[in-house]
């Protein structure tokens, strides 16, 4: 009878430190003319638990024929390969995607309400944004510099409606 208590102990134990740890995620994108990385890092329960997805290489093959991408899964030293797949993501996708999405919001209570508290939670502790615009033209490259700042900016300020920033975001528009 006491192995049944201490176990549940333990396990209790194990419930309330994962409740109260916290989930650190990093993003990063990069695109250089046509070298794409997308690399996404979950850690969690104080770092014991880690999940790093790396997308190398993203084509996009047209509106008919979709985006291709290619996808691996590294373990914590980034020299093992645990998993590799590759997918292709096609306008019939997106579609049937919108519509499960749409059933999904539909048939979930409150759910707006529950997506601002979780996204009130969020805090971004580093935003890191440059941007390289070049059209070979000076007022084209001039008048597109500027339209992409206003949107960069417009999209910033949306997010931090919604996520704490504890830092200055540093965004910035390269011609």
């Amino acid at each position: 009878m006491l192995w049944v208590g201490i176990v549940c102990i333990v396990v209790a134990a194990a419930i309330v430190l994962a409740l109260l740890s916290w989930i650190r995620g990093e993003f990063y994108f990069s695109r250089v003319k046509d070298n794409d990385t997308l690399s996404i890092e979950v850690r969690a329960l104080f770092g014991l638990v880690r999940y790093r997805f790396v997308i190398p290489i993203i084509q996009f093959r047209g509106f008919t024929r979709g985006i291709f991408f290619q996808a691996e899964t590294v373990n914590e030293a980034k020299v093992d390969l645990k998993d590799k797949r590759k997918d292709h993501i096609t306008k019939d996708k997106i579609i049937e995607f919108y519509k499960e999405a749409k059933d999904l919001l539909v048939h979930t209570l409150n759910w707006h309400s529950w997506l601002k508290q979780t996204l009130a939670r969020l805090e971004c502790t580093r935003l890191r944004w440059v941007t390289q615009v070049g059209l070979g033209d000076a007022p084209e490259t001039a008048i597109t510099t500027g339209a992409v700042w206003g949107i960069k900016s417009s999209l910033i300020g949306f997010g931090a409606r919604y996520v704490q920033m504890t830092a200055k975001p540093m965004v910035n528009v390269v011609p």
